[in-house]
């Protein structure tokens, strides 16, 4: 209850120290951990998020699936891009993504072509994520994936396709009006 009223107050060095010391006290929770990782990556701090779930999985929750799927998404959006890959390859191989939806890992295979900058790769495996989770999000690294492909027209498509259900949307805005602008000399 402390930490979702911090959370209300935007008190981000109280919620800190109240899940540092939940934690602390209570090492098997991964609820702590999951949140500090989550508060660590909202306030750019992403190494240190990085240090907790290798700390985490190095000891008590060594087969949390929750603390594996986080550690590779953090190390995708560090774009670090030969530790996702073997991460990656690591957890197919422990069973990780045994049960998982195949659109998961196929988004997961799309951001790595991506950070690799093999975009018609990226793009398969991009689209078949955004069809099955259609976040803003997903949606920028498709649209990055289609403009490394050359595929302008792709992108815009589905840019204009979230704006009509997400309006007010204009971080997306400025994105699709990015694209009609000349280019720069």
């Amino acid at each position: 209850l402390k930490v979702v009223t911090q959370r209300y107050l935007e008190n981000k060095p109280q919620q800190t120290t109240i899940l540092e010391v939940w934690h602390k006290t209570n090492p098997y929770h991964v609820e702590p951990i999951v949140l500090l990782v989550d508060l660590y990556s909202n306030t750019q701090q992403k190494s240190r998020a990085l240090t907790l779930v290798d700390k985490a999985l190095a000891g008590h929750h060594s087969e949390s699936s929750l603390l594996k799927m986080t550690k590779m998404y953090l190390l995708l959006d560090a774009q670090q891009t030969a530790k996702s890959k073997a991460f990656y390859q690591l957890l197919i191989n422990d069973g990780t993504f045994e049960f998982a939806d195949n659109a998961l890992t196929q988004g997961i295979e799309g951001r790595i072509f991506l950070l690799e900058k093999k975009y018609s790769q990226a793009v398969i495996g991009l689209t078949a994520s955004y069809e099955r989770y259609p976040t803003r999000k997903n949606l920028i690294f498709l649209v990055g994936a289609y403009q490394g492909n050359n595929e302008n027209d792709k992108a815009i498509t589905a840019l204009k396709a979230y704006l009509s259900d997400n309006e007010s949307d204009h971080g997306i805005r400025t994105i699709v009006a990015n694209f009609y602008l000349p280019e720069q000399p």
